[in-house]
């Protein structure tokens, strides 16, 4: 099991995606989720974006509701 990483002390590699649905992984606990990345989005205004520290695999985002938005290496400023 991966260690839980939260958004204030991860400095590592993000995907960001936009929520189109509720984002229930979180609440479910995928395992790359970073806790409280999510951030409001005015492309997503009902659920904002979400971050993870891994690519989440395009069919499972796909049924999530999840578009990818950006990728960043690690230690670049995200907001």
């Amino acid at each position: 099991m991966k260690p839980i990483v939260y958004d204030d002390t991860y400095t590592g590699p993000r995907w960001t995606y936009g929520a189109q649905l509720r984002p229930f992984l979180s609440i479910f606990g995928y395992q790359d989720f970073i806790i409280w990345s999510d951030r409001p989005h005015p492309d997503f205004p009902t659920f904002g974006t979400m971050q993870t520290t891994e690519p989440i695999p395009s069919r499972a985002a796909e049924g999530w509701g999840l578009i990818l938005l950006n990728h960043t290496q690690g230690d670049e400023q995200q907001w």
